[in-house]
């Protein structure tokens, strides 16, 4: 993944130090544990920390999956990573980042294996794994990707990394108390984000705007409800974008 440098300009107003903080239980809740992209309503407020929590979710949970790998082999040995791919010769969907050397065996290459390791955050439309081993090489098994599969469980690499990033596109009213606005300016134009925290001050989400609404959040902070398009991540945050205030 190549990633472009390029000069940025930040602007940021209404800082957090000394300002007012909601009190607990001020953002409308959703229920624990319930909250999946396939669940999720628009027509429903959702408290920022449970989206975050949700979007997460996946991240440092030990997960096994399978696909047709793609590697680097000095001397018949896999030092870094092995890269999983749906089928032979298709774009790579997952990385993985080996714990320890791997030494690669006749036709490996050519059959599918199986990989466990670590999901790490993932941005991109790609996903990478930490600390992963080599389970076994050939055909075997496979469930659906969901999170509550045991590390045990083998998922089929494409589904898998579909399943992480099933939020991104889904539209989402949010409830949060506001943080701060930034601008940034950049080669490819200007970008307005609005950051809500939940009841402890914690950042959760990051929130784009066409025009900046900071006005009408300054001096009236707590429970902001908007309704947006999740985007991906930012800065450990869900990014959300082609946002609308609705309580403002």
């Amino acid at each position: 993944m190549r990633m472009h440098k390029y000069f940025l300009l930040v602007l940021v107003t209404a800082l957090s130090v000394g300002c007012k903080r909601g009190k607990a239980g001020s953002a409308v809740a959703t229920t624990q544990g319930g909250l999946t992209p396939e669940t999720l309503d628009e027509s429903k407020v959702v408290a920022v920390a449970d989206l975050k929590q949700a979007y997460f979710a996946w991240n440092g949970k030990m997960v096994s999956v399978y696909g047709y790998p793609s590697y680097m082999a000095d001397k018949g040995v896999i030092q870094k990573e092995i890269s999983l791919t749906p089928a032979p010769f298709a774009r790579w969907v997952l990385s993985c980042e080996l714990a320890a050397p791997v030494t690669e065996t006749a036709g490996m290459r050519d059959k599918p294996m199986v990989l466990k390791g670590v999901v790490k955050e993932s941005p991109y439309d790609t996903v990478a794994l930490g600390s992963c081993q080599l389970v076994s090489s050939g055909e075997t098994t496979t469930v659906a990707a969901q999170i509550a599969n045991s590390p045990e469980q083998v998922m089929n690499a494409a589904e898998f990394v579909k399943a992480y990033n099933g939020w991104k596109g889904k539209k989402v009213t949010v409830s949060g108390n506001y943080h701060s606005t930034t601008t940034s300016t950049n080669a490819y134009g200007k970008t307005i984000r609005v950051d809500l925290t939940d009841a402890a001050g914690n950042k959760c989400v990051g929130a784009e705007f066409a025009v900046d609404p900071s006005d009408k959040l300054a001096g009236n902070r707590d429970n902001v409800q908007m309704k947006c398009e999740i985007k991906g991540t930012t800065f450990d945050m869900v990014n959300l974008t082609n946002c609308a205030l609705l309580n403002r």
